[in-house]
């Protein structure tokens, strides 16, 4: 079984950009890997489905949707 990856594109480089500037404007940065994952996400039009907090300082820029809450 193979391992697909989402392709790094020329939109991904902006995303990251607007997404930093997002959180330091809020005060809140997030650590570099972080950041390209959201960025990654961002640039698809994915959701980022993580329990971490520090990405809510990207909403409502980035969907974020947390599985580890029980229903």
């Amino acid at each position: 079984m193979g391992v697909s990856v989402l392709p790094w594109d020329s939109a991904a480089p902006k995303a990251h950009a607007d997404l930093c500037s997002a959180s330091w404007k809020r005060g809140r940065p997030l650590a570099a890997m972080d950041m390209l994952v959201a960025a990654h996400a961002f640039a698809s039009g994915l959701t980022l489905v993580t329990g971490d907090r520090s990405f809510r300082s990207l909403r409502p820029r980035l969907r974020l949707a947390d599985w580890s809450n029980p229903l």
